[in-house]
């Protein structure tokens, strides 16, 4: 692992008189690159699907409302899935990064506690997405809205904590404007958060249409559904734009392949076993 002093990495709070650690090489940072391409491509993609075979109207639907129908359904699900691994992995990697950052300088006692309980935040959060692309709202209603409230809710509380942790390492593994940049992000989720649940479920109950996925402004409840979706497309961009600011630390982060170990003494055989070679007739 590269050493290089502080003071070359321009650190001059905190920690004066250690050594920084910086891992190179992995590359890592493409996995939430990735992430954070695929999922704007998989809901411009099923959105226009959508709309063009009449499944959806183009004015403010809910993002899964774009993906409930085949074949823009399978699609959705599908890319969703990937996507869902991708960030699971990130929130993983972030999460080995800090407890890394937190083994070398031990006497940061208060960030390791956020950072082992913002991580299964994140996987709440992830799998409430699969929640999402995988029970669509016309098929199971109840797992559909548990899915997006895990997924919205769990994420913003794990970006929450996530904010904190940042200025606590500013400006160790990122500057204090990343750290203002993500609380921002994280108090914007955070009532977008609010607003889409609120309106949400008062524009279902003035609601008297015949088909949620096509809501017209005569159904009753449009101000709020508008209200509603538009909070939810906005929390999702910002969703996607604070994974996005993990990428730039990940270029620093070495990762070593797992190693795997064959436990000889239960196969059953001795140490001097040989092998004939075989000979095809």
């Amino acid at each position: 692992m590269e050493q290089i002093e502080l003071k070359e990495l321009g650190v001059v709070r905190d920690f004066p008189d250690v050594v920084a650690w910086v891992m190179t090489g992995s590359r890592l940072h493409y996995v939430p690159l990735t992430a954070v391409i695929l999922f704007p491509v998989t809901i411009f993609l099923t959105y226009t699907i959508a709309v063009a075979l009449g499944h959806a109207e183009a004015g403010f639907p809910y993002i899964s409302d774009t993906g409930t129908m085949p074949p823009e359904s399978c699609i959705f699900g599908q890319l969703m899935s990937i996507s869902v691994a991708l960030l699971g992995l990130t929130f993983y990697i972030r999460f080995q990064q800090i407890r890394d950052f937190c083994n070398h300088f031990p006497h940061v006692p208060k960030v390791r506690k956020l950072n082992n309980v913002s991580f299964p935040l994140g996987l709440v959060a992830t799998f409430g997405m699969s929640m999402v692309a995988n029970f669509q709202e016309t098929s199971v209603l109840a797992g559909h809205y548990t899915g997006a409230v895990m997924a919205f809710g769990c994420g913003t509380a794990y970006f929450w904590f996530q904010a904190i942790v940042s200025y606590e390492l500013a400006p160790h593994l990122n500057s204090i404007r990343k750290a203002h940049y993500r609380i921002a992000l994280a108090i914007i989720c955070t009532v977008c958060f609010i607003i889409a649940c609120g309106c949400g479920l008062l524009a279902r109950k003035y609601y008297h249409g015949h088909d949620p996925l096509k809501w017209y402004p005569s159904d009753g409840g449009w101000g709020l559904h508008v209200t509603s979706t538009g909070a939810e497309w906005v929390m999702a961009l910002c969703f996607d734009i604070f994974v996005a600011s993990f990428v730039s630390e990940f270029k620093r982060l070495l990762a070593r392949p797992p190693e795997f170990l064959l436990d000889v003494e239960h196969l059953g055989i001795g140490r001097s076993l040989s092998f004939d070679p075989v000979i095809n007739a």
